[in-house]
């Protein structure tokens, strides 16, 4: 049940007879007493089964929206198609890693028969595709470094669309991240859901993340350093694919005057500097620290960079990480010790993860490139709820 729907069960108290007597002890009475019980567990029973069957099939509009509710710094208020996905993961086929039965992520887009939610979705879909149409059309903000206009209102500002995000996004159906803001609900197949329709076309698609900038404008003190963290840093990797990821999500930062001070590559495979110095935009040289070297697990070593945050940067500081370098056996225990660790949960804002699982479409694309593909969609879907409930915004990462 989502928590912001909780409803309490009325008590049914024993009362007295009108006539002031009250029942003997006799057959008769007892008969009466059990049949009454009964009856109050039956009705118990048809009021359960009709609320959560209820909770289930209704309109979003129908649910407290997390929209308009106020929220603590690390409270989350999920969407109530993420809550619905997540109390179905059993029936959706989500708990199951076994190679030879991988549930199909986009089932519940493109099939109406296989959830309650499948007009939802579209209606969330739609509201998307207008946010992202506003986001391509956005001039950008009005100075180069918001913090340098903290007290001018700039964070007011930062917004595609006069309202914000519920201007947008109507049917309340974003989630939320404490003061970090808006986020995009959790949902299969855990990146742009135009790869159920066209996969080759969507596969790299960033288009389903949504950020709050207003409200992470509103987390920075003038003196805050702002800093990007990429683990899995290749910049040839994505080939023949547009603009790179990290590179897309960096420009949009960027857009909304949130320059990055310092930006920290983590790269394994052997790269010529020449090259990777050729690929960096001009704008993020000045920013870039390179670092050849595969990241490690081990919350000891001098190539863990979660270590490295813990280190150097402070609570005031606006942090954000992606970690995506294909090995499960690493990048799974570095995405889980943020639930560990309150000193990252303090210092990180923003999380981006591939996290390789067992489900269909993109599984195939894993086995092909012979990536490390462990757990099951459900193990991540818990796992960056999870994480947002502890305060962190965070995103998968295609």
């Amino acid at each position: 049940m989502n928590r912001f729907e909780r409803k309490t069960l009325s008590r049914h108290e024993p009362t007295t007879p009108a006539n002031g007597r009250k029942d003997g002890n006799g057959k008769g009475s007892l008969l009466s007493r059990s049949m009454i019980g009964r009856c109050v567990v039956v009705i118990g029973l048809l009021y359960c089964v009709f609320h959560f069957n209820r909770e289930d099939t209704a309109s979003p509009n129908s649910r407290v929206s997390s929209h308009n509710l106020r929220f603590s710094p690390n409270e989350y208020g999920p969407s109530f198609l993420e809550s619905y996905i997540l109390r179905h993961t059993k029936e959706l086929g989500y708990n199951v890693g076994d190679p030879e039965k991988i549930p199909d992520a986009c089932a519940v887009w493109k099939d109406s028969s296989v959830s309650a939610i499948y007009d939802d979705l579209h209606k969330y879909r739609a509201e998307l595709d207008e946010y992202n149409r506003l986001l391509k059309n956005y001039p950008g903000a009005k100075v180069d470094d918001v913090r340098l206009h903290l007290d001018e209102g700039i964070c007011d500002t930062l917004e595609v669309k006069k309202g914000g995000l519920q201007s947008i996004f109507k049917s309340g159906l974003l989630s939320r991240v404490g003061d970090t803001g808006f986020v995009e609900p959790m949902l299969p197949p855990m990146r742009h859901p135009g790869i159920c329709d066209d996969y080759k076309k969507h596969l790299m698609d960033m288009g389903y993340l949504v950020h709050d900038f207003g409200a992470m404008c509103r987390k920075l003190k003038r003196h805050s350093r702002t800093v990007f963290v990429d683990m899995g840093a290749a910049l040839d990797f994505h080939k023949g694919t547009g603009v790179k990821p990290a590179i897309y999500v960096t420009h949009i930062y960027k857009l909304f005057g949130f320059k990055f001070d310092h930006i920290y590559a983590y790269e394994l495979k052997p790269k010529d500097p020449k090259d990777v110095y050729e690929r960096i935009p001009d704008d993020l040289r000045a920013s870039y620290h390179w670092f050849n070297v595969g990241v490690d697990s081990d919350p000891n070593s001098s190539n863990n960079p979660l270590k490295m945050i813990k280190d150097n940067f402070n609570e005031d500081d606006f942090i954000v990480v992606k970690l995506d370098i294909d090995t499960s056996s690493i990048e799974v225990p570095l995405a889980y010790s943020l639930l560990s660790d309150q000193k990252l949960l303090d210092l990180i804002d923003v999380f981006y993860f591939e996290h390789h699982v067992h489900m269909l479409p993109i599984w195939e694309n894993w086995k092909l490139h012979k990536q490390n593909v462990g757990g099951n969609l459900e193990d991540s879907l818990k796992l960056f709820t999870d994480i947002r409930k502890r305060g962190i915004a965070s995103h998968s990462w295609p």
